[in-house]
C-alpha cells in the first residue's frame, strides 16, 4: 500500500466520500514535501504545489474530511506552518515570512517559507470577489517564483521577500460559494483554472440514481449496505496501529531531499505530455506524478506507473464536475417545471374566479 491508500484506508470507518480523502492525502503529501524534492527540467524546478477545493453539495462531508486531515498534520513533529485565518495576501505574506523554516541538509543551510492555506468552510468566512482575486493572483505569482519571491505592502510601504516559497491549498466549500464566488470569470482564475483541482461531490448522486426502484428493493439494498458497512469496519486496534504507520511515513517522507530522478521511459512520456498543446493540465500533472512516486516509494524514482497515476486522478477531478454539471442542469428542469405548473394552477384558479363572477 502507498502512503495515499494507507491514508484512505486509515478513514475507510468514517463515511467522507474516498474522493475527498484521496486528494485530501494528495494535498497534505504535497506540504510536507515542499521544496524537499522537485523534478529538474534544466532552467528550472518543478515542485509538488497542489491546489484542491472541495466543494460539496450539502451535508458538509468534505468540512469534516479536512478537519481530520488537518488534525493528523498537526499530530506529527513536522514543521509545516498551515494558515487559516483569512485571505487578505498581506496577511499571509506576513505569516508565512515569520513562521520561515531555518533548514540544514547536509551542512547546506538556507531558508525556506512553505505553507499550507487551509480553511474548512469558505461559506462561513466573509470572503468577497476581490479577496479571492486577490489570493489568486498571490498564487499565481507565488507559483511563478523559484527562488524568492518580493512582496511590497502597499500601505506598509515595505517589501518583504520571501525566501524558498512554497504554497499548498486545501480549501471547502459548498457548490452555492462554488457558483456565486469561484465561478467568477476572474483574470488570475483563467490561468489558475488548469492549477486548480476542483472536487465536487453529491452525497444524494447515489440515492437519486436509484430513484425509480421500488420502496421494498430500496429497503433490501439499505440493509445490505448496511451489513456489508459493519462487516468491512477496521478494528479500533488495527486503526491505531495504522495512524502510527501514516504518521510515522510522513515524517520519513518529511526528511526527504534532492532532485527525484525518472526513468527513460517515464521522462519520455512526461515530455511527450508536457509537449502536447491541447493538454492544459500539463503543470498539475508534472506535480502530482512528484505526489504519487513519493507515496508509492521513497526511493526517489518517478516511474511511468506515477505519471499514469496522475492522469488518471486529473482526469477523475475533471469527471466529477461534470456530473455536477448534470446534477445543476437537472435541478435547474425540475424548477422550470415547478415554475409552469405554479403558472398554469394561478391561471387555473383564475378562470374558475372569472366563472363563479360570471355566474
Amino acid at each position: 500500500m502507498n502512503w495515499i491508500e494507507k491514508y484512505t484506508k486509515l478513514l475507510s470507518n468514517e463515511y467522507y466520500p474516498e474522493i475527498y480523502n484521496h486528494f485530501i492525502a494528495a494535498t497534505l503529501l504535497s506540504s510536507v514535501i515542499n521544496r524537499n524534492c522537485w523534478l529538474d527540467f534544466g532552467f528550472y524546478n518543478i515542485y509538488p504545489t497542489v491546489y484542491s477545493i472541495l466543494i460539496e453539495y450539502k451535508n458538509g462531508e468534505n468540512l469534516f474530511a479536512i478537519v481530520r486531515g488537518i488534525e493528523l498534520l498537526k499530530s506529527t513533529t513536522i514543521p509545516l506552518p498551515m494558515y487559516n485565518t483569512d485571505m487578505i495576501v498581506e496577511n499571509i505574506v506576513s505569516y508565512m515570512y515569520n513562521t520561515r523554516v531555518l533548514c540544514n541538509y547536509n551542512n547546506l543551510v538556507f531558508y525556506k517559507t512553505p505553507c499550507l492555506l487551509y480553511n474548512f468552510n469558505m461559506d462561513d468566512m466573509s470572503f468577497k470577489l476581490p479577496h479571492i482575486e486577490g489570493l489568486f493572483s498571490f498564487i499565481n505569482m507565488l507559483y511563478s517564483a523559484q527562488d524568492e519571491y518580493r512582496h511590497y505592502d502597499q500601505t506598509k510601504r515595505e517589501e518583504t521577500i520571501l525566501t524558498g516559497p512554497f504554497l499548498s491549498l486545501l480549501y471547502g466549500c459548498s457548490i452555492q460559494f462554488y457558483d456565486k464566488i469561484l465561478s467568477q470569470e476572474l483574470v488570475a482564475y483563467k490561468y489558475l483554472r488548469s492549477n486548480i483541482l476542483f472536487i465536487h461531490y453529491n452525497s444524494d448522486s447515489d440515492s437519486d440514481s436509484d430513484s425509480d426502484n421500488d420502496s421494498d428493493n430500496n429497503n433490501n439494498t439499505d440493509n445490505n449496505t448496511d451489513n456489508n458497512r459493519h462487516q468491512q469496519l477496521m478494528p479500533i486496534k488495527e486503526i491505531k496501529q495504522l495512524k502510527q504507520e501514516v504518521i510515522h511515513d510522513l515524517i520519513n517522507i518529511s526528511n526527504l531531499y534532492g532532485a527525484l530522478s525518472i526513468k527513460e521511459e517515464a521522462r519520455r512520456k512526461l515530455i511527450d505530455i508536457r509537449n502536447t498543446n491541447d493538454y492544459k493540465y500539463k503543470n498539475l500533472l508534472t506535480r502530482l506524478t512528484i505526489v504519487y512516486s513519493i507515496s508509492r516509494s521513497m526511493d526517489g524514482i518517478v516511474e511511468i506507473e506515477d505519471i499514469d497515476m496522475a492522469y488518471k486522478m486529473i482526469n477523475v477531478a475533471q469527471s466529477t464536475k461534470k456530473e455536477f454539471k448534470k446534477l445543476e442542469l437537472k435541478e435547474m428542469e425540475l424548477k422550470r417545471a415547478k415554475l409552469k405548473e405554479a403558472k398554469l394552477r394561478r391561471a387555473e384558479l383564475k378562470e374558475a374566479e372569472l366563472k363563479k363572477k360570471e355566474k
